[in-house]
């Protein structure tokens, strides 16, 4: 009888263990399956900003193509004028102010306020943060400069790197990654 009951406690054991392990797998694939289209959205965008002409309002000068904005000494958003929309002013950037506990990415088309913001991220994703920068610079605000104008002469690239936390369960604990990608702009600028 006790071997059959160790037996039978070691089968349950396993069993319990193969289902928190699984419940961890499920929770990861969802989490960064949502950065996963997060970052083809982004990057979608992205590439095909086009340069300011000095009259949508949107960028501050002609020839500008990207702003970094809303800095903590670091960029966390950036801001251009999307040609595939018909010239939308878009700015993605990292809401950290709405809720400190929980920060949440947002896009904000054709207005400068926050109000108007939508959120691109659930509640289940923990950003700890954002960083946007532009042809490998450190994305800081000490001096680098935050527009990349067509003056540059050189391909623009945007990289975005994020960081997240993966909750766990009560074993296993939380899981920190750190995603980066990096985004050629397109010309679409073509004779038609």
């Amino acid at each position: 009888m006790a071997v059959f009951l160790f037996i039978i406690g070691a089968g349950l054991g396993i069993f319990i263990s193969i289902v928190h392990g699984q419940r961890r797998v499920l929770a990861e694939q969802q989490i960064l399956s949502q950065v996963s289209y997060l970052e083809e959205y982004m990057s979608k965008a992205l590439r095909a900003a086009k340069t300011s002409d000095g009259t949508e309002g949107c960028l501050g000068e002609m020839g500008e193509i990207y702003n970094l904005t809303r800095s903590d000494g670091l960029y966390q958003g950036i801001k251009f004028i999307n040609q595939s929309e018909n010239g939308t002013c878009q700015e993605f950037f990292l809401d950290v102010v709405s809720d400190p506990d929980n920060f949440v990415l947002k896009e904000l088309k054709n207005s400068v306020s926050d109000e108007d913001a939508v959120a691109l991220t659930s509640d289940i994703l923990k950003i700890n943060y954002m960083r946007f920068s532009i042809n490998g610079a450190d994305g800081s605000d000490n001096g680098n400069n935050s527009v990349f104008s067509v003056s540059d002469r050189i391909q623009p690239r945007v990289t975005i790197l994020l960081n997240i936390t993966i909750p766990g369960d009560s074993e296993g604990g939380n899981t920190t990654k750190t995603i980066q990608t990096t985004v050629s702009r397109r010309n679409l600028n073509v004779l038609r």
